[in-house]
């Protein structure tokens, strides 16, 4: 169906020059009123008092009807009215709603105004349309204070959005003793574009010859104070008030001149009946939903439109509603509140504006309420993609319910309230390549017995997309590098992540084979190509660089090659380095430069790699560590963390990782506050699961459906036992969605490296928390990984590297600091809520830090944090920071 873009208009034109600025607007989801003096947003409604409503139809009826030359022949006077009459039964027919409408005799009243009497005119001399403009539906509004109506005060200001009269309200429609508030509809009219359009009563395929029936059921909804709606799909029904109407296609005017779900759901809400949830009266036959939502740093996200999907049909959406501004009479900004909604399960999903959906002409929020076009960060400029509750970033304009498993159900009941579908945006869609060293030296022992390089990279990299998967909204791709770089077998371009794609991608990372030198500069180059190749770019792209040893062919080439396309084309470089002879400064300048992190395990553990991939893999999907505990488990054995949620956290991505790929050599369980037990063997309601050889990966949605509980704040408890019967090693991570969030980085103090903690509660720095830091130093036994890489490539490496491994098992040396707020030690400022702490630093390298914010007894955050130091003792700084020592290095979330 070809969509004929004719506006079908609400008039609302509103500005004031006193208090703060609300713009105006063609129509809202109400077609809200601006009052108290230009301050308060409210919604457009009549008093139940008015009901019915009185209509009249101007006695000229529809004047010009030829004006296209289409041969379109006069309209009856009583068939119009007949025509009238259909469309607004339609809305008074609404079971759960008590508008009602009443139509009286004819009148010569052709001008609209507030005057106390409705009409539908097609002979208005006032109204100036544009040739794509159909009709207006135009409501008036009493905008004076609010008042007890009596004998004195009857004549009050009725006002369109300008300018004002005064009207004297009758006894019999507006009683003595009623209170008349702000907002409340005196006056409505609908008026007609005679000059640049024929009616008809019958659908047809004419241009600009349009069937009244479908027109004017989209205006009266406006008369009554509803809004336009977004919602509008080709080859599905569209809602009523759609702002626009098609008059080629005969199926699309029928389906505009019939309501939908959100119809009834609009002309229930401020006209609440019996079985209106929550404002009519008992037995209820619907129920609400209500959340809120807010950015990252916890400001409010006003004007956005939140989407409800019936769970059994996801192809069009069933109900729409808007988030308040700080001007709203009734919500605070962020707040939304659907009303009226039918029993059932839906999912709930947040759509910015301006990203062509449905359409480009409708997708603006100019042409919906005052909320929208006086909203704040309601925009993919506000740097959010398209989410559904909870949280996930579904990887398209509109949303993507192939990851149903991911998308959380909300189930609305006859009579209740569903209270915080909230959203926190900012799960931005990411592009990953993921760079991997296959050289020879990757045959070599890891740090653990039993275990290769190449073992353990390829358990860390089959966690980093397990992972992703389980987080969604972000593409990977895969690149593999030795003498020179090639794609992975299979080959595995940038792709979502998806229940399709998954097993291609373990089986890439499972087919990774060691032999050759090490030529970074290709991989890089290859993994670059991989990203800027693509059509549509998400927001943010990354390029993740594992790495065992030195960049060492071709001979004579220069690893600093790879800054300019790594900075160039904005992508953030992450880079791990896995042993002693690294291209560390390299290394480290570049990915501090483009905004990411360097990070080395000298130590070769498989726990600790696999550690900074999900790391990596947690920015990546905008999470925060909140805790990291590790034990060496006999058999039998558990590992057992203890773990306080609180209000502001909005899910728990736990995650078991050991070093052994047995059969399940670890089993991890955890309980909810409530006593719930979930053995994550498999996903189920409310927790979604990711198991691989190494690792068992779990989100958990808050709160927590547990019996007759929601589970969200308390003591989480997560259990990992050893069912093996050797020992195991295992770390228990847990990341979160979580206000509560730790802010760590790193400085440059006069060439030393300051360390620099501050824990944030939404917006507010948080008091009384103790922050330390537990740091690895470089090591100091150097490899020759060029070497290795020959000897790596020989015949059958692998068994030989295993033969020998533990027996040169490198342990970096470890210390503590506490970061301090009392003005000492480096810290700027005392009782700033900034903590800091100097570093000593005793040889060159990268050091890795773990830092720690702990806030009363239990609850705590974390980050993991790198930097490196030259020669000299001096802290590396990124290019764009050298004339700057005071910004921050790395920032990690």
């Amino acid at each position: 169906m070809k969509l004929q873009h004719k506006l079908l208009a609400a008039a609302c034109a509103i500005s004031f020059s006193n208090g703060p600025l609300i713009k105006p607007v063609q129509a809202g989801e109400n077609l809200e009123a601006v009052t108290d003096s230009g301050t308060v947003i409210r919604n457009r409604t009549w008093a139940n008092s008015a009901m019915p409503i009185d209509w009249s139809l101007n006695n000229a009826g529809a004047v010009n009807n030829n004006s296209q030359g289409a041969g379109t022949a006069n309209i009856p006077i009583n068939s119009l009215r007949n025509e009238l009459l259909s469309a607004f039964n339609s809305w008074q027919s609404v079971g759960s709603s008590n508008l009602t409408f009443n139509n009286v005799a004819d009148t010569a009243t052709a001008d609209v105004g507030c005057d106390l009497e409705n009409i539908v005119t097609w002979s208005d001399t006032t109204q100036v349309f544009s040739a794509s403009t159909i009709a207006r539906g135009i409501t008036t509004v009493y905008v004076g204070p609010a008042i007890t109506l009596n004998a004195g005060n009857r004549t009050v200001p009725c006002s369109d959005g300008s300018a004002s009269t005064n009207v004297s309200l009758p006894v019999a429609d507006y009683p003595n003793g009623m209170s008349l508030q702000p907002g409340t509809i005196l006056d409505m009219d609908m008026v007609w574009n005679s000059l640049n359009f024929d009616y008809v009563l019958t659908p047809n395929t004419t241009n600009n010859v349009v069937d009244v029936l479908a027109v004017s059921a989209h205006e009266i909804g406006h008369l009554f104070g509803l809004s336009h709606v977004s919602m509008a799909f080709t080859g599905n029904d569209r809602v009523t008030m759609f702002p626009f109407v098609t008059d080629t296609d005969v199926a699309a005017q029928n389906q505009q001149a019939t309501l939908e779900e959100d119809d009834f759901r609009s002309a229930t809400k401020d006209y609440a009946g019996t079985g209106a949830h929550p404002n009519g009266t008992a037995p209820f036959t619907t129920g609400t939903i209500t959340g809120q939502v807010t950015m990252p740093n916890g400001d409010a996200v006003q004007g956005a439109r939140v989407w409800f999907y019936d769970v059994g049909d996801t192809s069009q959406p069933v109900y729409e509603t808007f988030t308040a501004t700080q001007f709203d009479s009734q919500l605070s900004a962020g707040e939304y509140r659907l009303e009226a909604a039918l029993p059932g399960d839906y999912f709930a999903c947040i759509i910015p504006w301006s990203n062509a959906v449905p359409s480009v002409g409708p997708d603006d929020p100019a042409r919906y309420t005052l909320s929208t076009v006086n909203g704040a960060n309601h925009d993919s400029t506000a740097g959010w993609a398209t989410e559904c509750f909870p949280d996930y970033a579904t990887g398209g304009t509109a949303p993507d319910f192939d990851e149903v498993d991911l998308i959380q159900p909300i189930t609305v009941g006859s009579g209740s309230a569903v209270p915080n579908i909230d959203f926190v945006t900012g799960s931005q869609q990411t592009d990953i390549s993921m760079v991997f060293d296959v050289s020879g030296s990757m045959n070599w022992a890891s740090g653990e017995p039993g275990e290769s390089k190449i073992t353990a990279l390829k358990n860390a990299a089959t966690a980093f997309v397990d992972f992703l998967d389980l987080a969604g909204g972000s593409r990977v791709g895969m690149i593999e590098f030795s003498n020179t770089a090639n794609d992975t077998t299979p080959a595995f371009g940038i792709q979502n992540l998806d229940a399709a794609s998954i097993g291609t991608a373990h089986n890439a990372i499972q087919n990774l084979s060691a032999g050759g030198g090490t030529n970074i500069i290709d991989g890089v180059q290859q993994g670059v190509a991989q990203l800027t190749g693509l059509a549509t770019p998400n927001p943010r792209q990354m390029l993740l660089l594992f790495s065992d040893g030195r960049h060492n062919t071709p001979f004579g080439s220069d690893l600093n090659d790879i800054s300019a396309p790594i900075v160039s084309n904005d992508i953030r470089l992450h880079s791990i380095g896995f042993g002693t002879d690294l291209s560390s400064a390299v290394l480290a300048d570049v990915a501090l430069a483009s905004g990411g992190s360097h990070a080395e395990d000298p130590s070769l553990s498989p726990l600790e790699l696999s550690k900074h991939f999900l790391s990596i893999a947690a920015s990546a999907a905008d999470d925060t560590m909140l805790v990291d505990p590790r034990k060496d488990l006999k058999p039998g054995e558990s590992n057992i963390v203890n773990f306080i949620a609180n209000v502001g956290d909005r899910k728990l991505d736990v995650a078991s990782i050991w070093v052994h790929d047995g059969h399940k050599p670890i089993v991890t369980t955890v309980t909810s506050p409530s006593g719930c037990k979930m053995e994550l063997e498999k996903s189920m309601k409310g927790v979604d699961v990711r198991a691989g050889k190494t690792h068992t990966l779990a989100r958990i949605a808050l709160p927590f459906q547990c019996k007759d509980s929601l589970d969200k704040e308390g003591v989480w408890r997560i259990e990992s036992m050893n069912v093996s019967n050797a020992n195991e090693l295992n770390d228990i991570i847990v990341f979160g969605k979580s206000d509560l969030r730790l802010m760590a980085d790193v400085k440059s103090l006069d060439g030393r490296p300051l360390l620099v903690g501050k824990i944030f509660n939404g917006v507010n720095p948080v008091e009384k928390v103790r922050l330390y830091a537990e740091l690895k130093m470089p090591a100091t036994e150097k490899t020759n990984s060029e070497n290795e890489d020959k000897r790596g490539s020989e015949a059958n490496p692998e068994k030989e590297a295993k033969a020998s491994i533990g027996n040169k098992r490198l342990v970096s040396d470890q210390f503590s600091v506490e970061l301090n707020d009392f003005g000492s030690d480096g810290d700027l400022k005392a009782g700033d809520l900034i903590h800091s702490s100097l570093i000593k630093v005793e040889r060159p390298g990268v050091y890795v830090a773990r830092v720690v914010a702990k806030i009363g007894d239990r609850l705590h955050r974390e980050a993991l944090i790198s930097f490196y130091v030259d020669e000299n003792g001096v802290i590396a700084v990124p290019a764009d920071q050298k004339s700057d020592q005071s910004k921050p290095m790395i920032t990690v979330r």
